[in-house]
């Protein structure tokens, strides 16, 4: 292939899947010098030349990404010439910098308030995030009981017509605190909006004695756009009296990686959906 023609081989695709490491692994400010660089380098120069671009940038951590860079354009596509590989840096520079400005982490927080910090209640943090989804809502818990107000943010979601999936600890693992009975006071408007899903004993690894793992997590993920981590569970004390702490994730990859993680362990079987 020669030029910049839209057909892609294997070449091309590691060239620009090293490009998109670089612009996600260097500064900004530092991928500039070196597309000015590139920018008056000659397009007859050689390898020699174009390795020697690295020269100077720190730290050497650095200075390693951008030669294996430029290692896989001189073996991959040395006919690139240095104006188009400069441009196609700088756009996953840029990239990469808006994609993060876009990111916020915020820290929830339930428990003593201190006197220098100010933080988010974990429950409002929790029903931002489900009153803020369109089209999917993923709720990972241990136990849930006694959580109105957040049962009525999921049955309102799901007038929305948002597809919800809660995934819970089974009744066999979860020693007392199985969200069944919560399931069952709010069957009427829960079960009518939500599917049930929870990771079988047969799913599930084992120590030397025989103990199975336990679905630990707590999290909840909005469409690819929120994403919630905790270590509280959806319960009244957890909610409003533990001393719990996590952090609210709005923009970036992370929901996104998120939502496609927990689709695909219920794709592949390993999480189930169960009825009442």
């Amino acid at each position: 292939m020669t030029g910049l023609g839209l057909k892609l081989d294997e070449n091309d695709r590691k060239l620009i899947d090293r490009i998109v490491e670089t612009g996600c692994s260097v500064p900004l400010s530092v991928m500039e010098q070196v597309c000015r660089r590139l920018a008056e380098l000659q397009e007859t120069a050689g390898p020699k030349e174009k390795i020697a671009i690295s020269a100077g940038v720190t730290p050497p951590g650095t200075r390693q990404i951008i030669t294996q860079m430029l290692h896989e354009w001189i073996e991959k596509r040395p006919d690139l010439s240095p104006a188009h590989l400069s441009w196609a840096l700088m756009a996953a520079g840029a990239s990469d910098e808006a994609f993060r400005e876009r990111e916020s982490v915020e820290i929830v927080w339930t428990g003593p308030a201190g006197r220098s910090t100010a933080f988010r209640r974990t429950d409002q943090a929790l029903l931002e995030l489900i009153e803020s989804a369109a089209e999917s809502l993923i709720i990972v818990t241990f136990a849930a009981y006694k959580i109105s107000r957040i049962a009525d943010a999921i049955v309102e979601a799901g007038q929305r017509n948002v597809d919800i999936a809660l995934v819970i600890e089974s009744k066999e693992t979860s020693a007392g605190h199985y969200v069944h009975k919560e399931l069952a006071t709010k069957s009427s408007r829960l079960l009518s909006v939500v599917k049930v899903y929870t990771w079988p004993l047969d799913k599930r690894p084992t120590d030397s004695h025989g103990n199975h793992g336990s679905l630990h997590a707590k999290c909840a993920v909005a469409d690819d756009k929120m994403a919630f981590i905790s270590s509280a569970n959806l319960t009244e004390y957890a909610l409003n009296i533990n001393m719990e702490m996590g952090v609210l994730i709005k923009g970036g990859g992370l929901p996104g990686q998120m939502r496609s993680h927990f689709r695909s362990l219920i794709r592949d079987g390993v999480i189930q959906e169960i009825s009442f």
